[in-house]
């Protein structure tokens, strides 16, 4: 077959070349698991590139995972889960816990990273919800708690366990909760309490917001395409 290159085909090529310039070659890439840190203590993965991206992520990253090393002395355990992977984010969950000798009580953490693969920086989650469930023109609205908005708190109660939602716990989620994000492929927005005391640890269970719910709010077009795209470890 000949190839007639006109104005055209030239203009074409360049486009492409453009295309598969800095602008995209300094994207995060392809997550890369790593050995664990100890039997017990999972570490969390890299990404590949030699970008500023990859770099941003990765040294987020390796400071996590420098601090559960330097939890050695507190029976430590981490289990690490990639639960989306897609052309635009990344997100990871984690949790942890474990006892250090002379503290009042053990330690548990559960928690999501989701990073915008385009800039390497943790996603603004106050961009991406939509207006409806932040309530940010209501007059409860605090700007230093801003994921902790009535509407939120429906939305979690809505999808956790009912005898959770309505029994023991029901007075400690009427205190006000707030929230941390994490993205589930397929599913939609992870969600789980962030401010409980640790006598009320037992009742952050771990709720999300459906596909469904946040395609009728008028969510990121970018995290909506994330999540029907994007695959989970």
């Amino acid at each position: 077959m000949t190839i007639i290159w006109g104005p055209v085909m030239r203009l074409t090529v360049l486009g492409l070349c453009l295309l598969s310039g800095p602008a995209f070659a300094d994207a995060a890439g392809a997550i890369m698991p790593q050995p664990p840190l100890s039997e017990y203590v999972a570490a969390f993965p890299r990404v590949a590139g030699d970008g500023s991206a990859a770099a941003t992520v990765n040294a987020r990253l390796a400071l996590l995972d420098e601090g559960a090393a330097e939890l050695s002395d507190c029976d430590l355990t981490r289990q690490v889960k990639v639960m989306l992977d897609s052309a635009d984010f990344i997100s990871l969950y984690g949790n942890e816990g474990g006892y250090c000798e002379g503290a009042a009580h053990p330690f548990f953490a559960e928690y999501g990273l989701t990073f915008d693969r385009a800039t390497g920086a943790e996603v603004d989650w106050a961009s991406l919800l939509p207006e409806a469930l932040l309530q940010t023109k209501a007059e409860t609205y605090d700007e230093s708690y801003p994921f902790a908005s009535a509407a939120l708190t429906t939305a979690y109660l809505a999808s956790i366990d009912p005898a959770t939602a309505a029994g023991e716990c029901r007075e400690v989620y009427d205190m006000g909760l707030s929230f941390d994000f994490w993205l589930l492929a397929g599913a939609g927005v992870a969600m789980i309490p962030s401010n409980l005391p640790y006598a009320a640890i037992a009742c952050a269970e771990v709720g999300y917001i459906p596909l469904e719910t946040l395609e009728s709010m008028g969510t990121d077009a970018r995290l909506l395409t994330a999540i029907k795209t994007g695959t989970a470890e």
